[in-house]
């Protein structure tokens, strides 16, 4: 029984370690500084592309959410170390805006683009 438990806490303070991110990219789209409305309304005709982990992914307006969870302040995304990341906005009027964070809460980047413009950034 003993055995069981120790796996157990093991294998959770494991998963717990992989689940800490190095950034913290919180995407958002309103009308421009903190005030988001909805991420999909600035990707209805673009794309989300995202590397990694050394792996590269790209989002669309179907699977969207699928790159981190949606707050009041925009999609927050979870990045490793080492990232490239690609937002294009495809709404005429809304703002897309990008914030990084590193693990202590502190803004390491930030940019906006309007209709068509493209924020890119990596490490």
């Amino acid at each position: 029984m003993h055995k069981i438990v120790i796996f157990l806490v093991i294998s959770f303070l494991s998963f717990n370690s992989y689940a800490i991110a190095d950034y913290r990219a919180v995407l958002s789209c309103g009308m421009g500084s903190g005030d988001h409305i909805n991420i999909l309304a600035c990707f209805e005709n673009t794309e989300l592309e995202i590397r990694s982990d050394g792996r590269k992914q790209i989002y669309q307006i179907y699977n969207m959410l699928r790159a981190g969870n949606e707050y009041r302040d925009g999609l927050h995304i979870n990045l490793s170390e080492s990232f490239d990341f690609v937002a294009q906005n495809s709404h005429d009027i809304l703002i897309l805006e990008l914030i990084i964070y590193d693990d202590r809460d502190d803004i390491v980047y930030q940019d906006q683009a309007g209709m068509y413009g493209v924020i890119s950034v990596g490490n």
